[in-house]
């Protein structure tokens, strides 16, 4: 894999895009259990891209602007704080307006466990730098893993899928000497326990 692949795979699966993968999959995944009006999910998916990706991205670019953050590798835990932080609120206040939409349960508590993903890895980085990547694609697996488990819903295509896109993601994250092994490890496996133990109980 050519580093700038692997720049092209960390940007497709950038972790504050998780959210909006997420929709936009559980949205398509014809169940009953989720149902929403066809016109109001292109809006919807809109809204968690603005409000999850675009605005902190362009708030992390202004912090940037002022000097403190280096680089958007963000190699330094350090510079990490202020991006976790600002994801953290931006992801909150996401999940406080959508629940005043009449939407499935689920959707709540999946950008609620997002939420509560961001605020553990900002605990995490202040002594160790984890992988967000993985911490976003463990995430969604464990939120896919609990759907078919505890609905049986067919989607074991699914989950395949993501592990194999997740074990890709964190070569990526390798090859660009962005992590170590085990920050890589860690942030899957938080991901996937932390939301999977989440929505087990939740929904």
């Amino acid at each position: 894999m050519s580093d700038k692949t692997a720049k092209i795979i960390s940007c497709i699966f950038h972790p504050l895009l998780m959210p909006t993968y997420g929709f936009i999959i559980i949205f398509n995944m014809n169940s009953l259990l989720f149902q929403f009006p066809n016109k109001g999910k292109s809006l919807l998916v809109f809204f968690i891209l603005i409000t999850t990706c675009v605005l902190p991205l362009m708030t992390i670019y202004f912090i940037k602007r002022q000097g403190l953050i280096k680089s958007w590798n963000m190699e330094d835990k350090e510079e990490r704080i202020f991006p976790y932080i600002i994801s953290a609120i931006f992801f909150y206040f996401a999940y406080r307006l959508i629940i005043k939409f009449q939407l499935p349960s689920m959707f709540y508590y999946f950008l609620l466990g997002s939420s509560l993903l961001v605020i553990l890895s900002l605990i995490i980085n202040f002594k160790w730098k984890i992988s967000s990547h993985m911490v976003g694609l463990g995430g969604l697996t464990g939120t896919f893993t609990v759907l078919f488990y505890k609905f049986q819903l067919n989607i074991s295509y699914l989950i395949a899928i993501l592990i194999v896109i997740s074990g890709l993601t964190g070569y990526a994250r390798l090859k660009l000497n962005s992590h170590t092994h085990a920050q890589i490890y860690a942030g899957f496996g938080l991901g996937l326990v932390i939301m999977t133990v989440f929505l087990f109980f939740l929904l």
